[in-house]
């Protein structure tokens, strides 16, 4: 009895003893042995996390809503003999982070399409910005033909600049040609879709789920959805406490944002809580998405999922610290506990957009073919330059700030909007409206580009470095279009008027994480659709050519990219081919918009604005 107890008693003891030197190893960062243990959930919580998702749609479900329901023409399944099509855009999918998760077997979905389809590069050789892009693979046509040249549009004759807008774009996107056909649509979360624009189906815009995934108002804007009635029959079906419980074992299974043992600036946080929205915007955007596909697919269905492209963007550097061989990457630092907090968010991440793309291709119609693109892929960062061009401009005196360090509208004639600063293309924009000086002597947005122009072109170094590489107006006065000399060094000084300016006032390092490159993923597989085709050429503009076809619709001679034929197999193109028309402006229902309400137009400015700065777009 004794020796039991002696034994009973030193197992007692050796437990406590493992329990402490666990609770001891787990606080030490090179052990760490609590984040092990979380990283075993993690990796195959991408799965668990996609399976809530889709049995929180059954909820949904449950409470009536059913989104086609919705759809101005309650009829769909196409036209005889013509097929439906599936597009799902992955902002920012690259390849180089896709072929070794596919090679390694952690995306399954992605892996059964290139299979059993054709896929290769798309790429884009006139912007790197997501609205522009997106707009051209939406409408087929370049940024000097739909609008949307960047994030934010001046507009001719107003003195401020306008979110990228539906009401901004000049040409007509794929879901108006479908609908001025016939066909059904459904529209999920497109840029530059707000205000929400008439189509034969439904439309639910960008900004719609960026308000849900912040849990604000949507009663009282009737421009979120198109049918209007739709925004409100949505939040009423989707619980709230449920999506943030959902969201909350996201973000959970994605990294350790407990931030034990982590010292980070204030900017990471805000990071952070940006890469934590447009997550559960994906979220949002599965849980309608897979609404839509179970219940009464369209003939078109476009759903967007924006979270790689944060996801990049803020963590690449602890997904890939030490750069590629042989490039001119950053080699970024990062410590330890950091690289284990933050190190697989981006392949989690990819993880959980497989299991999504999954779910859509189980549910699918059997005629249904797919498209899944991105508008460009990422990379860990080079080296790279932030440009404050209105600390130049302020020098200059053309532009002043005010308290807070924001341009002073009231007294600036010119000034640079700060978007995506790491680019030496500029463009500085005129205000001659609000400038304090007396009607009389007001100077015209002429005379003030024209003398500024030949200012600028005019400014060097102290040793006789042009500043700018050129400059020069539009033909409207509205702006001057410029570009930064690469070969400013931060030492350098400018020639101003009584004394000199340092270059690195407006020029300065900075270290980007993950950065935009210019080819992303491309995937099509279906019925129609050839297996094993690899295809490199594809350019963005070739997207709205070539769902026209799959559709079964004409092609516009307007149209400036190409029907990628290759990709379609011969019994396709014989019992479909190729058709032509002359344009499809004009023939869609789009009904003429009005303009936003200037309070609303103030907020939604502001909206992306703070989206924006959150990751480091605007400086």
């Amino acid at each position: 009895m004794e020796k039991s107890s002696s034994v009973i008693i030193v197992y007692f003891i050796s437990a406590i003893a493992i329990a402490a030197l666990v609770c001891i190893a787990s606080s030490y960062a090179p052990f760490r042995l609590g984040s092990v243990f979380r990283r075993a959930q993690r990796h195959i919580g991408s799965r668990e996390v996609a399976d809530e998702v889709l049995k929180f749609s059954e909820t949904v479900k449950a409470s009536g809503l059913r989104i086609m329901d919705y759809a101005v023409s309650p009829d769909s399944g196409g036209r005889k003999g013509d097929s439906r099509l599936f597009l799902i855009g992955f902002d920012g999918a690259s390849w180089n982070v896709m072929l070794p998760l596919i090679n390694s077997g952690r995306l399954p979905h992605f892996r059964e399409l290139m299979d059993r389809g054709s896929s290769g590069n798309i790429r884009c050789g006139f912007s790197s910005s997501s609205p522009v892009i997106w707009t051209s693979i939406i409408t087929g046509k370049k940024p000097e033909q739909h609008g949307i040249t960047d994030f934010f549009i001046r507009v001719k004759g107003e003195d401020s600049s306008k979110p990228a807008m539906s009401t901004l774009r000049k040409v007509d996107a794929l879901w108006a040609m479908a609908s001025g056909r016939g066909r059904q649509v459904a529209v999920v979360r497109p840029w530059a879709s707000y205000p929400a624009e008439q189509v034969n189906g439904v439309n639910i815009t960008q900004r719609f789920i960026d308000l849900c995934s912040e849990n604000a108002d949507v009663a009282n804007d009737k421009r979120l959805t198109y049918p209007p009635a739709l925004a409100d029959a949505i939040r009423r079906a989707v619980p709230q406490p449920r999506m943030e419980a959902m969201a909350r074992n996201c973000f959970d299974m994605l990294g350790d944002f407990s931030m034990r043992n982590l010292s980070l600036p204030e900017v990471m946080h805000a990071n952070i809580r940006s890469f934590r929205l447009h997550m559960i915007g994906d979220l949002f955007v599965h849980l309608l998405t897979m609404d839509i596909v179970r219940e009464r697919p369209p003939d078109l269905l476009f759903s967007y999922y924006l979270g790689i492209d944060p996801a990049s963007h803020v963590f690449w550097k602890y997904y890939e610290p030490w750069g590629q061989a042989g490039g001119s990457h950053v080699r970024f630092e990062v410590n330890a506990a950091e690289r284990d907090a933050f190190g697989r968010i981006i392949p989690l991440y990819y993880e959980l957009m497989d299991a999504f793309l999954g779910q859509i291709v189980m549910r699918m119609p059997t005629d249904a073919n797919i498209m899944v693109l991105t508008d460009h892929g990422l990379s860990i960062s080079r080296d790279k330059y932030f440009y404050k061009a209105n600390a130049l401009l302020a020098a200059l005196g053309y532009l002043s700030f005010d308290a807070a360090g924001a341009v002073d509208q009231a007294r600036t004639r010119l000034y640079d909007e700060g978007l995506m600063p790491w680019q030496p293309h500029r463009t500085f924009y005129v205000r001659t409206s609000g400038i304090e000086n007396n009607a009389a002597d007001k100077p015209s947005a002429e005379d003030i580009v024209k003398s500024a122009t030949s200012r600028l072109t005019s400014l060097k170094t102290v040793d006789g470095k042009a500043v700018l590489k050129h400059a020069f107006p539009t033909e409207d006065f509205t702006m001057i279009k410029a570009e930064f000399n690469q070969a400013l060094v931060e030492e350098d000084k400018v020639n101003l008027e009584g004394g000199t300016f340092p270059v690195r006032k407006f020029k300065q390092s900075f270290h980007w994480s993950g950065d935009h490159q210019r080819e992303g993923a491309f995937i099509v597989a279906g019925p129609d659709i050839r297996s094993g085709v690899i295809i490199n050429d594809v350019d963005v503009l070739d997207v709205v050519p070539t769902a026209l076809t799959l559709m079964g619709l004409p092609v516009a001679e307007d149209l400036p990219g190409r029907v990628l034929t290759e990709i379609m197999n011969k019994e396709y193109l014989s019992r479909s081919p190729i058709q032509k028309i002359a344009s499809y402006e004009g023939l869609s229902p789009v009904e003429e918009e009005k303009d936003l309400a200037p309070d609303t137009m103030e907020q939604f400015s502001k909206e992306l604005r703070d989206k924006l700065k959150a990751l480091g777009y605007i400086q």
